[in-house]
């Protein structure tokens, strides 16, 4: 019974994430999806009786459930949404309410708790103005500009990668005027924390490791020079250029090691490492990329802790099936969230196996239990990294097998360098000498392994 449960469960998840997906490529009326709603509850309360039946009736429900979760996240175009002043000359009103992107002579705001003419409005509005003066999370901002519905261009939907976002206009011909500066607290402090750490990692490290750590650790790849992930791209390494389902699981399986080796139980060890999976996240200021990665490798990790490691599939289908409850634009339009899910499904389902082939490599702080999961992310995600970037890297076995092994080492050296960045910079330089040599050995051996004749192959 508990196994028959266990596949209703499994079934009815991803019937939920099938509806969603289904949803997102096929618009559907709302009286459709309802007339559909009401006949599958029907149907499941008809047959409620036969538990047998309840693997096909349920499943049936919440793939109904899944297309109408998405339809609701179509916003409806009124005066009370952004979209209807697209192509208007506006005053608007709103709040700073992510970090700013700042470029070199420009920067981005995405504003949200909009107002204009006093009147509350859905949606957000990204706002391009100049790089000074510079403005912050939580200023409240009367911004004069031309808006523009995004578009599309050389086959990326940007539309909707901002639509992912709620964000559906762009602000163009701006006038900005700071109302007041009315910062949250609790998120300005992390950003504050966040821009230190970038100053810790700038002072104590050369071009390009500096960037190169701030995009492993902190989740900033924009200051990653262009030739740099070109490398990591042709070498098949691209996926570390970036916080993963793959990064925080390696991040947490280390800990996890390191914390029952000094003597902790293992819940003992589990309950540490959410605390500071936690505090990891906050510190580097709530990224959503980082926050769908730590979800992902937390939910193996809780697997692990209830006995359940044999079984993480169910866990990560959950976990998948919840963030596409908060947003269904996830699905279809945040290539972070689709490697995030195959990474640590590929982990659960692979890595186990792998590792048992994995046998005869020395076992150094992890590195053998790293290869086997990254081999087994690399695997369930390659289809998907081929149809969104449009390369197939035939050294990325190599590079992988090369590279993969310090990267444990790598996230330890340079978190210690990091936790004692308070002391004196003569001292700090020093601690940060293992994060150097590591970065520069991974991007020697990237930039040795692009230049292999047909390497890479871009389709």
């Amino acid at each position: 019974m508990i196994a028959h449960k266990s596949n209703i469960f499994l079934s009815s998840s991803l019937a939920f994430i099938l509806g969603v997906g289904f949803a997102s490529f096929l618009y559907l009326p709302g009286f459709v999806i309802g007339a559909s709603l009401l006949a599958s509850l029907v149907l499941v309360i008809f047959f409620w009786g036969l538990t047998s039946a309840r693997l096909f009736t349920l499943p049936i429900l919440f793939f109904v459930l899944g297309i109408g979760r998405y339809f609701l996240s179509v916003p409806i175009v009124n005066q009370s949404h952004v979209l209807f002043y697209v192509d208007q000359e506006v005053n608007i009103q709103g709040r700073v309410v992510t970090e700013v992107d700042r470029r070199i002579n420009s920067q981005r705001l995405t504003l949200g708790e909009l107002t204009i003419s006093g009147r509350p409005l859905s949606g957000r509005v990204q706002v391009k103005t100049l790089l000074y003066p510079k403005y912050k999370f939580g200023d409240q901002l009367k911004v004069h500009c031309s808006l523009v519905a995004p578009e599309p261009f050389n086959g990326f939907a940007y539309d909707r990668y901002l639509a992912r976002r709620h964000v559906y206009a762009l602000c163009f011909n701006t006038k900005v005027n700071l109302v007041k500066s009315q910062p949250t607290f609790f998120f300005s402090k992390l950003l504050t924390a966040k821009g230190y750490l970038k100053r810790t990692i700038n002072r104590n490290l050369p071009e390009p490791q500096a960037s190169l750590l701030q995009a492993m650790v902190l989740g900033s790849r924009r200051g990653v020079p262009s030739e740099v992930i070109e490398n990591f791209s042709a070498s098949g390494l691209v996926h570390l250029v970036a916080i993963s389902g793959l990064h925080i699981t390696i991040i947490i399986t280390v800990l996890m090691n390191g914390l029952i080796f000094l003597g902790l139980w293992r819940r003992q060890a589990f309950w540490a490492i959410t605390i500071g999976l936690i505090i990891y996240v906050a510190l580097i200021g709530f990224p959503s990329s980082a926050v769908r990665a730590s979800v992902m490798g937390w939910t193996l990790l809780l697997a692990t802790q209830t006995g359940r490691v044999g079984r993480p599939v169910r866990a990560i289908v959950l976990a998948a099936t919840l963030m596409l409850l908060i947003n269904p634009k996830l699905l279809r339009d945040d290539t972070g969230f689709q490697l995030s899910f195959l990474a640590t499904l590929g982990i659960g389902w692979l890595s186990p196996w792998l590792e048992e082939k994995l046998q005869r490599m020395p076992e150094l702080a992890g590195t053998r239990q790293a290869l086997g999961m990254t081999l087994a992310a690399q695997i369930t995600t390659l289809p998907l990294v081929v149809l969104r970037f449009g390369r197939l890297s035939l050294v990325g076995p190599l590079a992988n097998i090369l590279v993969l092994p310090v990267i444990p080492w790598l996230l330890m050296s340079s978190g210690a360098a990091l936790a004692l960045s308070w002391l004196p910079d003569s001292i700090g330089q020093i601690l940060f000498w293992p994060s150097f040599f590591i970065l520069k050995y991974i991007t020697l051996t990237t930039e040795w392994l692009s230049v292999i004749p047909f390497g890479s192959i871009v389709l």
